[in-house]
């Protein structure tokens, strides 16, 4: 009986289901967003659309096939998938296949509408900005989708500076006033700590009125001199929402809302001068004081804020002498001993391997896109801001000291190469596949929705990291191809789980028309590399899933004859039940629990293995137990379980479930340093 391939086999049905999702998307398109658009103006619109956009974005992450989402237009990939998955799994998706593609359809009828109205956006200027005209398109959207780069980082940088300068000068003038009260007080150490206690424990997320809030400020020393009242309720209810929330909204601050305190400044404080939008800035740099005073520093000692300038100069300058050091060093092994260009190319691999490591260990990332020429303006605002509201500017210090230094090497070791060796070729990897050919393998497979999300992160990275990141072309190609190779391979592993539980008549169709379209493309890819275009290694992976393939044929073929095996029916052992888990203790062993709480108190989370966390900075677990998960010290388990344990060993009380906040980010990042400092052995 002749078969045809499975892609002609459901071509016919594929086609009706496929058109009823796109007709589907316009035509809801048009009766939910389009119509609705007619009469209004472009900003109106354009806030509208985003609207819509932002609803179809939390169906298309819970939708459990992206793969057919993202290629909603790519018809004949579609069909391969769909394919695939009827004949391997024997599950009817139509349903679904019409749901993720209409979600992908749609979507893309969204963006060509808000891409024609971002056209009509009026040019927005920092110099409007500081005449205090405000731009209603750049204030109420988050992507500023009109004004160009440095326009916007001149407007980012006014704004970070005002802020500083506002809660830096405050901040100190405020201090100054606390260690003045100290001074009068027999225990100043308990004065401290109620203080501290109020901000700590008082002041919760959760508060959603502002008389509230204003109660709980007017049990602190430092407003008690300020009139309260001057604040306004709602603005100050927004600002309090947002200062618990995971990062600074600097369009709050503007020549309208800050002007008249800046010129405060210029003399000098005689009170408070913050308002709605700052104040919480200096509670959260007061309570940054009161804690190290409560750890031990001493309350007499002088405060004062870091020089940023200054401490930027000094990270910038101490990772170039480390790169300096390093490249004299591969420079004279390459130029001034005497070792064949084979041990050279050898030592030069594995420098850029070390060093390549070490970038795609380094977080974030895009520190090194602001050590471009052009980007120091932004790099200095993005130091500054860093370090100030994460208070912890040693910490962002060494990280630009070590970009700085992970830059240099990267260009020393891939110039010292092409200089000898006079080619642009450099694979450490010894690999010279094209990445497409992957992509058009895994294809072919059984997606799901873990592997097309590390797919397609793959790809976003390398575009990211290549047109954003400064640093050597080699670096991305290798990165790509490891990526690429191990979700290859995780491919098949996935695609061997499925082939051993279809159906036999099925599984074979599958396979035979996924080798006949194998051997199709090399033949093609061989008369390609005839006329001078590709190279041979781009035959490995295809070969190794053909090869794959085939095997599993063969099986099919060589047991066709067998009859049916009788599977003795054994008993069925008793199962042992599962080992109850109530405490830290019954998950890790006595070593992983000692090192855990080493670090907690290493760190200031607790005195004695008992915890010191006030309620604001309970935050601070969920980013310790990330980083140990993360670092295998903690098991990959459910993170809200883990954070239960680990608390319930400090004896700190987690009443509800953490989300992720500055305090955890903060916490998250000390971790990895002590980690790094003191691995578990």
């Amino acid at each position: 009986m002749h078969h045809k391939p499975i892609n002609n086999t459901l071509k016919a049905y594929f086609n009706n289901i496929y058109e009823q999702a796109k007709n589907k998307a316009r035509t809801d398109f048009d009766a939910n967003i389009a119509n609705k658009t007619t009469n209004l103006n472009g900003f109106e619109a354009l806030k509208l659309y985003i609207k819509e956009n932002d609803n179809i974005k939390a169906l298309i992450e819970k939708d459990k096939h992206p793969y057919y989402v993202k290629n909603h237009s790519t018809e004949n990939w579609l069909l391969t998938q769909f394919a695939s998955r009827y004949f391997l799994l024997g599950e009817d998706e139509s349903q679904e296949f019409i749901n993720s593609v209409y979600l992908g359809e749609y979507q893309s009828l969204l963006f060509t509408q808000i891409h024609n109205l971002e056209k009509e956006i009026p040019q927005y200027t920092f110099q409007q900005f500081l005449n205090g005209e405000k731009c209603k398109y750049y204030f109420q959207f988050d992507e500023s989708y009109n004004i160009e780069r440095e326009d916007y980082y001149d407007i980012l940088e006014w704004q970070s500076n005002s802020l500083i300068d506002i809660v830096s000068n405050e901040t100190v003038y405020v201090i100054n006033r606390y260690q003045e009260k100290l001074k009068t007080i027999d225990n100043p150490l308990d004065f401290i700590a109620e203080e501290f206690r109020i901000i700590e424990d008082e002041l919760l997320p959760e508060i959603n009125n502002a008389k509230t809030i204003k109660t709980i400020l007017s049990k602190l020393f430092l407003f008690n001199e300020f009139d309260l009242k001057t604040f306004e309720d709602e603005k100050l209810l927004k600002s309090y929402a947002l200062f618990h929330g995971t990062k600074v909204d600097f369009k709050k601050i503007t020549p309208e809302s800050v002007g008249n305190i800046l010129t405060k400044l210029k003399q000098p404080l005689n009170g408070l001068i913050g308002n709605e939008y700052t104040i919480f800035y200096t509670i959260e740099n007061l309570a940054f004081w009161l804690e190290d005073v409560i750890k031990g520093k001493s309350h007499k000692q002088v405060f004062s804020f870091p020089n940023w300038k200054q401490e930027l100069e000094e990270a910038i300058e101490k990772g170039k002498k480390e790169a300096d050091t390093i490249q004299e060093e591969i420079s004279d092994f390459a130029y001034l001993s005497n070792h064949s260009k084979k041990e050279i190319k050898t030592y030069l691999f594995e420098r850029f391997e070390e060093y390549r490591t070490l970038f795609n260990n380094f977080e974030p990332k895009q520190v090194f896109a602001l050590l471009k020429e052009d980007s120091q303006k932004a790099l200095y605002s993005s130091f500054k801001v860093n370090c100030f509201f994460n208070n912890d500017d040693q910490k962002f210090k060494d990280d630009l000291t070590e970009a700085v230094k992970i830059d240099a090497v990267l260009w020393e070791v891939t110039s010292i190469y092409y200089d000898i060796f006079d080619s642009k070729t450099f694979q450490t990897s010894g690999n010279n596949y094209a990445t497409t050919n992957i992509m058009f393998l895994l294809h072919q497979m059984v997606l799901d929705k873990e592997i097309y999300n590390e797919l397609q992160q793959s790809l976003d990275d390398f575009m990211q990291h290549f047109h954003s990141l400064s640093l050597p072309f080699p670096l991305h190609i290798e990165n790509s191809r490891e990526q690429f190779a191990r979700l290859f391979h995780k491919g098949i592993s996935r695609l061997q789980e499925v082939l051993n539980e279809a159906e036999p008549t099925k599984k074979m169709l599958y396979l035979q028309s996924r080798i006949k379209e194998l051997r199709q493309r090399e033949f093609q890819m061989t008369r390609y590399r005839e006329m001078g275009y590709g190279s041979k290694g781009e035959e490995k992976y295809p070969k190794l899933l053909r090869e794959f393939l085939n095997i599993e044929t063969d099986f099919i073929r060589e047991t066709s004859a067998i009859k049916e095996v009788v599977v003795l029916e054994q008993p069925q052992p008793k199962l042992l039940a599962p080992k109850k888990i109530d405490n830290l203790d019954d998950l890790l062993s006595k070593d992983k629990v000692e090192y855990i709480l080493n670090l907690f108190e290493s760190i200031g989370i607790t005195q004695d293995n008992k915890s010191t966390l006030g309620t604001k900075r309970k935050g601070a677990i969920r980013g310790i137990v990330e980083a140990l998960r993360e670092k295998g010290i903690l098991h990959d388990i459910d993170l809200h379980k883990l954070i239960k344990l680990v608390a319930k060993k400090i004896e700190l009380e987690i009443a509800s479930k953490l989300d992720a906040s500055n305090t955890s980010d903060r916490y998250y990042k000390i971790t990895l340093d002590y980690i790094k400092s003191n691995p578990f052995k």
